[in-house]
Parts: structure tokens; sequence; C-alpha cells
């Protein structure tokens, strides 16, 4: 029975290098090696540079959306600001007092931003009323709401607009 030797690479380039001599030949086959390992650990870190380099911009470039969560969180915000703000409160005991709400309805056209930041919102807002049917109830004045009509659409009008 023979037995079978395991013999690594170094040691066939090694006896290679030894059957040539120590010619030219020899240092070729062995930079030869050397060269292919080396072109492979180059193109394994160009590689990962370039899918780091991806992942990086992805990151960095990623619009945020706002969640539902956050919306939600946002409107209800809103909804107390409404009530207890001394400037713009229109709404008490969930009762709205048409006054009020025109009064409201017209600084929201005029001063839209300066609305928005006295009741502390970050983005557009659209306020709007529905009955107990989910159906859109309309202003005075026939507009969908009060608030941004260019970002805010309701059931395809833009918020703020007669429908």
């Amino acid at each position: 029975m023979t037995s079978k030797r395991r013999i690594s690479k170094k040691r066939v380039a090694k006896a290679k290098v030894r059957e040539l001599g120590t010619g030219l030949e020899a240092k070729g086959i062995e930079k030869m090696e050397r060269a292919q390992i080396w072109s492979i650990d180059v193109l394994l870190a160009i590689v990962i540079f370039i899918s780091i380099m991806i992942i990086f911009y992805v990151t960095i470039n990623a619009k945020e959306q706002p969640t539902l969560k956050d919306l939600q969180s946002e409107a209800k915000f809103i909804n107390t600001a409404l009530e207890n703000s001394e400037d713009h409160s229109f709404i008490d005991n969930d009762v709205v007092d048409q006054a009020k709400l025109d009064e409201f309805a017209g600084e929201a056209s005029v001063n839209y931003s300066d609305v928005k930041e006295n009741l502390g919102v970050i983005g557009d807002f659209c306020i709007y009323f529905e009955d107990e049917n989910g159906y859109l109830i309309l202003l005075e004045d026939n507009r969908t709401g009060i608030g941004l009509g260019e970002s805010v659409n309701i059931s395809d009008v833009p918020c703020g607009q007669p429908s």
C-alpha cells in the first residue's frame, strides 16, 4: 500500500525552482505566482472600497420620508394646540366656534408661515372636517380646508381651494 503525501504549493514551487536551477526561468515562475496573489488582493480591496463608498453615498443621500407615526403625533399636537392656543383656538370641548374658525382661516390664508410657526408645526398642514361617515365637510366659502394647498390634497383637491 502506497501512502499519498500532500505537498504544499510552496514546496512544489521550490521543487520547480530546484529543477530549473537558479536561472531566470525559476525567478520568472516565482514572480508570476506572487503577481497573481497580489492582483487578487488588490482586486478584493477595490471591491470592498467601492462597496463602502456606495453604502456611504446611499446613506448620506437618502431622503427621509416622515412615517405614519410621525404624522399622527404631529396631527395630535396640532389638535391640542388648536384647543389650547390663545391666538388660534377655535375648538372648545370638541365643538367648533364658527366665528373663531373664520378668523383663523383668514389669518392662515394670509400668514400661513406665521400660523405654522405659532402652532409649532414642522411640516405643512391642512385642517379639514369630516362627518361621522367620513365625508368631507366644506367650509362656508366652499373650500376643502385650511392650510397649504400646494403640497396637501384632500380628495384630489388642493387644501384651501374651492371644490
